[in-house]
């Protein structure tokens, strides 16, 4: 994921790399956060530093498996410029 920042990569490049199952979220016109029009689960906010790069960044995708989860943030062009990997 370093190199996909470092590049900018693309949203899609990402979501590639990533597999199936990711969630795309993006900030709507009023306040929180939308995914497909809904508001995600306050546990998918759990750590500090995801919930700041959300406020930061307009837009993420999140993508999870058994064993991890990883979130990829994106500017209004939907370059990657952040991420975060954690296990769970």
């Amino acid at each position: 994921m370093d190199a996909f920042v470092i590049q900018g990569a693309s949203r899609a490049e990402v979501v590639q790399y990533l597999g199936e199952g990711c969630h795309y979220f993006e900030r709507g016109a009023g306040s929180g956060v939308v995914r497909l029009g809904s508001t995600p689960p306050a546990s998918l906010f759990r750590w500090a530093r995801p919930r700041k790069l959300m406020e930061q960044y307009p837009r993420a995708v999140h993508h999870t498996t058994f064993w991890t989860q990883t979130w990829a943030f994106f500017d209004n062009q939907d370059r990657i410029r952040a991420y975060f990997f954690d296990s769970q």
